[in-house]
């Protein structure tokens, strides 16, 4: 009796399933050299290769422009067309006047009658030349605002710093441009504030290991810091010894003589806050998450059959679909709905804080102008009166409305508030008779 073999049955369909692999690989071998082809023939003679003469030292955004037209006409757009006044050129007007409760909270600070929302890169120079006479600048106002200026402090040192601002403004030509961030022989990113420099090595930041991604953070972050300017020497500096946060700022100036102005109501000696952008951002949801600056502030766009990164700079708010949509999948209306309702409540908040802060500064001011006040009790309500408004300026001056960190603006204002009302108890109780 002849014996079965055990291999014939699968050995039946072998053959057709390698055969048809075999074609699959073909047919897929096939697509991609006819792909190739089409690219080579009919895409890569459309886009004129990649190559740039600029050369070293240009800040002129225009010589950039040449090379890299696309980029350069979305930088454009923060000079013209929209409908917002960082658009259309118009002046936007005081904060005071938006938010009448700045009058008192900024009772004697020369800065006040100008402190206005910023317009954009393009007219960095601009808005910092009309503020001049307002806040009594001098040349380190144009460290962040000015292309020129890393390039005069480089030739001059400090001396750049000791010069009045028509002085140092007569060195500079061009506002925040290409040559702050790139590198214009290889178009990598580069930090060219050297404050920024020394601050982030001073907290523990290591350069030299920052990748690509973290970059795009840190090129915005030179400039989206709070600083102040050393009142001997006019040098721009950065109040970081620890790693950026609200905690280590407050130890900075806590150990500092350095007060932007005194308040004229309470005597109190604040040092005023400047846009903390960079400082929110880090440990929020999105820094977490590995998302930059850039991520969101300069999307990709379409331009023709290219995609490049946009240099308008412009708020995520002010195009969710490109800006949000590539992480987060939910309607237009939704997003949009949900970053007002983080910032609604974050400046809700925040309106609360004033009204307390107000309270405080009035009951402090009667504290200081009766005869035999409490000396001990008015020096703890002018230093809770320190903390609090450090606090409530921390979430006030950064750009995002809170949105950067939520969490951690209502967190801090929460402390602000509770600050502000040990502000009145410790006033009331210098007003007691002794």
């Amino acid at each position: 009796m002849k014996k079965k073999n055990r291999h014939n049955g699968w050995e039946k369909w072998l053959r057709p399933v390698i055969f048809a692999f075999v074609l699959l690989l073909a047919g897929i071998g096939a697509g991609i050299l006819a792909t190739r082809q089409f690219y080579k023939r009919h895409v890569l003679p459309s886009r004129p290769p990649i190559r740039w003469d600029i050369e070293a030292g240009d800040t002129n955004p225009a010589s950039w422009g040449k090379w890299f037209p696309d980029h350069y006409q979305s930088y454009l757009k923060g000079l013209k067309g929209g409908d917002t006044p960082r658009y259309t050129g118009e002046i936007p007007p005081r904060k005071v006047e938006l938010r009448p409760a700045l009058e008192i909270l900024w009772a004697g600070y020369e800065a006040a009658p100008d402190i206005r929302e910023r317009r954009g890169h393009p007219r960095s120079l601009e808005d910092v030349e009309r503020a001049a006479p307002f806040r009594n600048n001098r040349a380190g106002c144009l460290t962040c605002k000015s292309a020129e200026a890393p390039l005069r402090i480089a030739e001059m040192g400090l001396d750049f710093y000791e010069m009045t601002f028509p002085e140092a403004r007569a060195l500079v030509k061009h506002p925040v441009s290409c040559s702050d961030c790139h590198d214009s022989e290889t178009m990598a990113l580069q930090l060219t504030r050297e404050p920024f420099i020394q601050a982030y090595s001073r907290a523990g930041g290591d350069l030299k290991k920052a990748g690509r991604q973290e970059m795009r953070s840190l090129v915005c972050a030179q400039c989206h810091v709070t600083y102040f300017m050393d009142q001997a020497t006019g040098e721009v500096k950065i109040p970081w010894d620890e790693p950026p946060a609200l905690q280590s700022v407050e130890a900075y100036y806590a150990e500092s003589t350095y007060r932007s102005w005194t308040h004229e109501r309470t005597g109190t000696g604040i040092p005023k806050i400047r846009h903390p952008d960079f400082e929110f951002f880090s440990g929020g949801a999105h820094h977490v998450a590995g998302v930059s600056c850039a991520d969101c502030h300069m999307p990709f766009l379409k331009t023709g059959n290219r995609k490049i990164t946009s240099h308008e700079f412009a708020s995520p708010a002010d195009n969710v679909t490109v800006s949000c949509g590539v992480c987060h999948r939910q309607s237009e209306d939704y997003l949009r709905d949900r970053i007002a309702a983080i910032q609604e409540q974050v400046q809700g908040l925040l309106t609360e804080v004033e009204k307390e802060l107000v309270r405080g500064i009035s009951l402090l001011q009667e504290a200081r102008n009766q005869q035999g006040a409490d000396a001990e009790a008015l020096a703890r309500a002018q230093r809770l009166h320190f903390m609090a408004f450090l606090r409530y300026d921390w979430v006030f001056a950064a750009n995002s409305k809170g949105f950067h960190n939520p969490r951690e603006a209502l967190l801090i204002l929460a402390e602000a508030m509770r600050l502000a009302k040990e502000m009145q108890t410790a006033a009331r109780e210098a007003s007691e008779p002794q």
